[in-house]
């Protein structure tokens, strides 16, 4: 999906990227935003949520992911259900 122009807000960061609060298709997302020398990590997290074996309740709903390019610099975005208390891929 390209979801370029989207309105986001910055609500946190770590080590693999930044995660923003975004409004997709009309619903509050988290937008986690990974950096080109970040795509391994991407790749990991990316095959963890297609993988329909942990679609559960208790796990954070996947929506979509995308290859952005922003001033010549690619990021890598998973974009998820939003938690106000925010989430761990970690239990």
């Amino acid at each position: 999906a390209t979801i370029y122009n989207m309105s986001m807000a910055l609500t946190g960061q770590g080590s693999y990227g930044k995660v923003y609060k975004a409004n997709y298709q009309n619903t509050l997302v988290a937008v986690k935003v990974f950096l080109s020398k970040d795509e391994a990590n991407f790749e990991r997290e990316h095959g963890l949520y297609c993988d329909l074996s942990l679609r559960h309740e208790n796990v954070l709903g996947f929506r979509d992911s995308d290859i952005t390019y922003d001033q010549s610099v690619t990021q890598f975005w998973i974009i998820t259900d939003y938690h106000p208390q925010g989430y761990s891929m970690v239990t």
